[in-house]
């Protein structure tokens, strides 16, 4: 298998779908990265250690723009969820030559369960809480809808990184369901404004295709 480098995020979880803007300040990284095209962005679980989560997300660069001499904003696009099974050092970055793509376990798409979600969410998300939003993401499938759900939801990166490791559609919808529930119990009635969750040095930007 080729070698794919790793790039680590500080509290930031991708998830497929996901495209997102980031500055880099590592011209080399950079360059590996540009070079490759293709790598897996993963949460770094803790940074005095640099402890790197074996579930990550494989990426591809769609744009990429240099601001100054050595600073690039960097254009990704998050695609597949990947359990990185051995990580390896080139210097000091992070790279695999042993990783495992989790593919989607689809089951019979479970009306019910699709329902209930877009019940709940847009009680917690004010993004969502439009007949127009919902009418969309009704379309896609119980896989993208949890996936657009917890890309958007005010959450910590802890529980974000759970919702990444799960590969199973509907087991996901229901644990997704029962976050919201639990929330919403905390806190009935109130609907939190989404704000900005990306610490410095990282400028991100969130939407989806």
């Amino acid at each position: 298998m080729d070698k794919v480098y790793i790039f680590p995020l500080v509290n930031l979880v991708l998830i497929p779908g996901n495209i997102v803007g980031i500055v880099v300040n590592d011209e080399k990284l950079v360059n590996y990265l540009t070079n490759n095209r293709k790598f897996i962005a993963s949460l770094v679980k803790d940074q005095k250690k640099f402890d790197i989560n074996r579930y990550g997300c494989l990426c591809e660069i769609i744009g990429m723009q240099k601001i100054s001499q050595s600073t690039f904003i960097i254009q990704l696009k998050a695609s597949k969820r990947v359990l990185i099974k051995k990580i390896e050092f080139d210097d000091i970055y992070p790279f695999t030559q042993n990783y495992h793509i989790l593919e989607e376990i689809h089951q019979e798409e479970n009306s019910e369960i699709k329902e209930e979600l877009l019940k709940i969410a847009p009680k917690y998300i004010p993004i969502i809480n439009n007949e127009s939003t919902i009418k969309v993401i009704k379309q896609k499938s119980l896989c993208d809808i949890t996936d657009i759900i917890v890309s958007i939801m005010k959450a910590s990166s802890k529980v974000k990184q759970q919702f990444l490791e799960e590969p199973d559609c509907l087991k996901r919808a229901q644990k997704l369901i029962k976050l919201l529930e639990e929330i919403l119990q905390r806190w009935p009635g109130k609907i939190l404004v989404l704000k900005t969750f990306i610490p410095k040095p990282l400028i991100t930007v969130i939407y989806l295709t």
